[in-house]
């Protein structure tokens, strides 16, 4: 029996197999060295806010009050959890690392549900799933980084978009606004935790809508995507007003991204990671240091006051240097796609394997670019421009901040996918051109 047989006869089962031992391996490594305390951060001082007050604040430090600096959901989450249990407590933070691991698998059931609708052999997703699960390269943030921060969720969020984008597309008639109601709940959703997934997801329905509406039910399929998106982001966006006198519609943080990675250092830097640090040290509102220069600030001036602050010093540095602004700009989406070896060890010298976990980034990478333009050259019209959408829209705004490799977690399961959808082919194409190869002796050349 061969393995795509054995695999077709049992795939439920050996999907849940291996997924029971991919979370077993990750419940053993979380519990280890004190990885299950919780990960004081941002968010984590904003979920203890909201556990006392059930506000969104303190996100920089305690006592700052409202901020915008995190989206509302995953602080409302983690903030309950702590309430009920306990702030940091083992068993609130085992209840979020479960809540973690089922997001993880959400991810992983809708990209297998979705590159099984596109195709491939299942003995390639199985080996996509298998290297989600069993290589240890992403441990730490389905552990213990995605309790708190939307990276997990965001990806679970954009791998069921893409599976209801697929499945719309598979219906033989013509699509109309109902259709694309589940849809917008989705993505509206994803708009608030994480706008750049979210844009990746609105591309892949805005082809869908060319391919499939007739133009006439157009006004309907925009208002159904204007509400759903309106559900999610008004609330946040109306109490961002009252708080701080402004519109804000996701996070408020971007003028501090974007200085971070936007100065005059940060143009040709012999050590990139070096000055990183020093940048967030010098700017970065949240620190253990009361006497942190962004943090003084922050309390002098307020949150916001302090974001314009730095909105027009790097933009009044970007108008006098565009050549710079434009060659950072490009480094960064770069450093997306394919992370240095110096980002790996950005928050610390401890990083493990470094040189092989790149290369096997860099390798899944590249063949998930080369697996979408070889679907985009064999059907110009067909599935690859949903996933060309879904894996390089939402890269495109990380060109205006510092990607470090938390921020590429939102595509990373996605080009396990993608890169053994590109093996898939070759193998296929090999096989064919054996096949046809002629098989009988060669004919004796005549002297």
């Amino acid at each position: 029996m061969s393995l795509r047989s054995f695999l077709e006869r049992h795939e439920r089962a050996a999907f849940v197999l291996l997924l029971l031992v991919g979370l077993v391996a990750r419940v053993v490594w979380v519990s280890q060295h004190g990885r299950l305390g919780p990960m004081i951060c941002e968010t984590y001082q904003a979920a203890d806010c909201f556990a006392r007050t059930g506000g969104i604040c303190d996100g920089f430090f305690r006592g700052q009050g409202p901020t915008s600096l995190v989206n509302p959901v995953l602080p409302a989450i983690a903030g309950t959890v702590y309430r009920a249990f306990g702030l940091g407590s083992l068993t609130s933070e085992m209840i979020l690392t479960a809540f973690s691991l089922a997001v993880l698998c959400s991810t992983l059931l809708a990209l297998y549900l979705a590159f099984r609708r596109l195709g491939a052999p299942i003995e390639w997703r199985f080996a996509a799933l298998a290297a989600a699960l069993l290589l240890p390269m992403n441990f730490k943030w389905e552990t213990v980084s995605m309790r708190l921060f939307e990276g997990g969720v965001a990806a679970a969020l954009l791998a069921a978009s893409l599976l209801v984008v697929l499945r719309l597309d598979g219906r033989n008639e013509p699509l109309g606004a109902r259709d694309y109601l589940l849809s917008a709940v989705l993505v509206g959703l994803l708009a608030l935790i994480n706008p750049p997934a979210a844009l990746g997801a609105y591309g892949a329905l805005g082809v869908l809508t060319l391919k499939r509406v007739p133009v006439r039910r157009w006004a309907g399929v925009t208002l159904v995507m204007a509400v759903g998106l309106a559900i999610f982001i008004a609330p946040w966006g109306l109490r961002n007003e009252r708080q701080f006198g402004r519109l804000i519609l996701a996070r408020g943080n971007f003028p501090l991204e974007h200085a971070l990675g936007f100065h005059p250092a940060a143009v040709a830097p012999d050590d990139p990671a070096a000055v990183f640090r020093a940048r967030a040290r010098a700017i970065h509102p949240y620190s253990d240091n009361p006497a942190a220069p962004g943090r003084l600030e922050v309390e002098r001036v307020g949150e916001m006051a302090y974001m314009d602050e730095l909105a027009a010093q790097t933009s009044a540095w970007e108008r006098a240097h565009p050549a710079e602004t434009v060659r950072i700009a490009v480094r960064h989406l770069v450093e997306f796609w394919l992370p240095p070896t110096w980002s790996y060890r950005i928050f610390g010298n401890d990083a493990p394997l470094v040189l092989p976990r790149q290369a096997f980034v860099w390798a899944t990478t590249l063949a998930a670019f080369a697996a979408i333009a070889w679907r985009i050259l064999q059907a110009p019209t067909g599935p690859g421009l949903y996933l060309a959408c879904v894996l390089i829209i939402p890269s495109l705004p990380y060109a205006l901040v510092q990607p470090v490799q938390r921020y590429r977690y939102l595509i990373v399961v996605l080009t396990f996918f993608l890169a053994a959808d590109f093996c898939a082919r070759v193998a296929a194409h090999l096989a064919a051109r054996r096949r046809s190869a002629p098989t009988g002796p060669r004919p004796q050349a005549r002297r």
